[in-house]
């Protein structure tokens, strides 16, 4: 059998939907079955909290969790051939000996199950983080954008009293991901460029539109892959 390891971090929430009150654990897989909240992990997080504001932090580390194992099980299928049995097997054992027993027969099933569930094409939450490995399996992925605007005074050169004129400069700043550390670059424009920028964004979210059409004229589904920031 395949031994797992878990990170403290994310085997908390692990240790959380095992042990958890039948209340919170329905609602858990209730959005997990959920298509509603496929591809979006804000909505998914809001599906289980609804008037469980309390319960935020616990479930916070539960969508961690599933995100880190199923990132984890693709990995491992690159090199490993292991079923979605024997990978939700493993890890359950893996979760229980952490626990160290402090659970029940039933608990020990439920979760299991939920598990196998999740790998399964039926777990709208399994197709999201699917979806989100492939868009962030890049050298550099985007985090945040920010654009500073500012005046830089000409002055003449035979007296600097006051400025004489004055041009508008744009600075924009890209933060991003790569090997694990946040990064950022900054990059001058001028007004024109900026026009340039704004048509080329422009450009790609008509693109955008065009290809739904064509997935939805497929029948194929399209994940809207977004982030909980």
């Amino acid at each position: 059998m395949y031994k797992i390891r878990i990170p403290k971090q994310f085997a908390d929430g692990g240790l959380i939907l095992l042990k958890a009150d039948e209340s919170l654990f329905r609602a858990v897989m209730d959005a997990i079955r959920s298509p509603a909240a496929s591809g979006d992990l804000g909505r998914f997080a809001a599906s289980i909290i609804r008037d469980r504001s309390a319960d935020l932090p616990h479930i916070s580390k539960v969508i961690d969790f599933f995100l880190f194992i199923e990132y984890q099980r693709q990995d491992l299928l690159s090199h490993v051939n292991l079923s979605v049995t024997d990978f939700a097997s493993a890890l359950a054992d893996n979760i229980e000996e952490k626990s160290k027993g402090s659970y029940s027969i039933e608990q020990s099933k439920r979760f299991r199950e939920a598990l196998t569930e999740f790998f399964s094409a039926k777990s709208s939450l399994g197709l999201s983080a699917k979806a989100n490995l492939l868009l962030t399996n890049n050298e550099r992925n985007f985090l945040r954008v920010r654009i500073i605007s500012d005046l830089r005074p000409i002055f003449d050169e035979d007296t600097v009293n006051e400025p004489i004129a004055s041009v508008i400069s744009h600075t924009l700043k890209i933060e991003y991901s790569e090997a694990g550390a946040r990064k950022e670059f900054f990059v001058a424009l001028d007004t024109s460029e900026l026009t340039e920028l704004k048509q080329a964004i422009e450009r790609a979210e008509l693109k955008t539109s065009e290809l739904r059409k064509i997935l939805k004229k497929a029948e194929i589904a399209c994940v809207e892959v977004t982030t909980m920031d």
